[in-house]
C-alpha cells in the first residue's frame, strides 16, 4: 500500500451551491457530508455518489431513484429531500440533517430499552411506511441501519435507494433487492 493510499481523502470544499463542513457517513452508494446551504441559511446532509461507482448507469439510476422516491413523499417519519443535482460529474442528494442515532444504536440506550418507547417507534415506522405505500412507493430495505431516531424521539425512514415506485418501469425480473436478513418472505421468493 502506498503512502498516498493510506492518507484519508480530503473532503471537497463545495459541491454545487453547498459548502462542505465535514464527512458524517458512508453508505453503499455514497458519502454523506454535513454541508451549509448558504442560500437557505441551514445545515443539510449532502449525499454524494462515490467516484468508483458513478460511471455505472444502473447505480446512477438507483441513486436518482432514491431522490425521486423520497422527494415524492411528505411525511414526518420519512427523510425530507431538499434538492438533487449534479456538480461536474458528481451526482448529489440534499436532505434534512438529522441529529440522533440509527435504530440499532438507539435501542442500546436506556431510553430505547423501554417497551413503551419501542411501541411508539413501531407505530411511527408503520405510519411512515403506510404513507409511502399510499403513494405507491415501496421501500424494500427496511432494516435498523435505515431507520433513524432523532434526539426529539421522532423516527425517520432513510435510504430509498432500492425503493419500488409503482409508476416506474425500473425493475429487474428475477433479481432480489434489499438486505436478506430483513426481507419479507415475498421479497425472498422474488
Amino acid at each position: 500500500m502506498s503512502a498516498e493510499e493510506t492518507l484519508p481523502r480530503k473532503s471537497p470544499e463545495r459541491i454545487g451551491r453547498y459548502q462542505v463542513i465535514e464527512r458524517i457517513g458512508r453508505g453503499a452508494m455514497g458519502l454523506v457530508y454535513r454541508a451549509r446551504d448558504e442560500a437557505m441559511g441551514r445545515d443539510v446532509a449532502l449525499k454524494v455518489l462515490t467516484a468508483d461507482i458513478e460511471d455505472d448507469p444502473d447505480t446512477r439510476a438507483r441513486f436518482l431513484r432514491e431522490a425521486e422516491a423520497a422527494a415524492s413523499l411528505s411525511h414526518p417519519n420519512i427523510i425530507t429531500i431538499f434538492d438533487v443535482g449534479e456538480d461536474g460529474d458528481r451526482f448529489f442528494i440534499v436532505m434534512e440533517l438529522l441529529r440522533g442515532a440509527v435504530l440499532k444504536e438507539f435501542l442500546k440506550q436506556s431510553e430505547g430499552s423501554r417497551l413503551e418507547r419501542k411501541l411508539d417507534l413501531m407505530i411511527q415506522l408503520c405510519a411512515g411506511l403506510g404513507a409511502a405505500h399510499k403513494a405507491s412507493v415501496y421501500h424494500r430495505d427496511i432494516k435498523p441501519g435505515n431507520i433513524f431516531v432523532r434526539d426529539d424521539g421522532l423516527l425517520k425512514i432513510l435510504d430509498f435507494g432500492v425503493a419500488r415506485i409503482a409508476s416506474s418501469s425500473m425493475t429487474a425480473a428475477g433479481f432480489i433487492v434489499g438486505t436478506p436478513d430483513y426481507m419479507s418472505p415475498e421479497q425472498l421468493s422474488g
